[in-house]
């Protein structure tokens, strides 16, 4: 008769355990995305070759709507020992602007963007027969550009793109 009473009770406690409720959503809002990476630049220098510069890079865009977002993108390149004086020249970059899907399907979509902002450049210059000047110049900087993503296979829980 105890077991009885027991399967019972586990029938009615598993019966309350199980009921259906609607579910809640978590939450509406824009799409997030970062990114980080590294750079190359090619920098020219006042009397003399090309410099090359490496350094991170990253990006964050917010998808305010399904075919319409904003990026923000900073990066920083360097290289130390320019040209042989002990100096370092660098860059520092910071631009925005809006992101564009002309395509989005369920596992692929393409995006265009066209970013503007500026930038600091500080470097070496060599002078003759005295040690280098060192200088900086802040400027526009812009970039456009485009990317393709694909969605890998599996993974159901990430949002849909469409």
């Amino acid at each position: 008769m105890k077991f009885v009473a027991i399967v019972i009770i586990l029938f009615n406690i598993t019966g309350l355990a199980s009921a259906q409720t609607p579910a809640l959503v978590a939450g509406v809002g824009p799409t997030m995305s970062l990114s980080a990476g590294y750079s190359y630049v090619s920098v020219g220098l006042p009397s003399s070759d090309r410099v090359g510069l490496i350094g991170p890079e990253a990006a964050l865009t917010v998808d305010i709507r399904p075919n319409l977002g904003l990026t923000i993108d900073l990066g920083y390149a360097r290289r130390s020992d320019v040209l042989g004086t002990t100096r370092d020249a660098d860059m520092l970059s910071y631009m925005a602007g809006p992101v564009i899907y002309p395509v989005r399907l369920r596992r692929f979509r393409v995006d265009g963007h066209a970013l503007v902002g500026g930038a600091r450049i500080t470097g070496v210059a060599p002078v003759s027969g005295s040690s280098p000047t060192i200088g900086y110049v802040n400027d526009v900087s812009w970039a456009v550009g485009s990317n393709v993503e694909f969605r890998a296979p599996g993974g159901n829980q990430a949002p849909r793109w469409s």
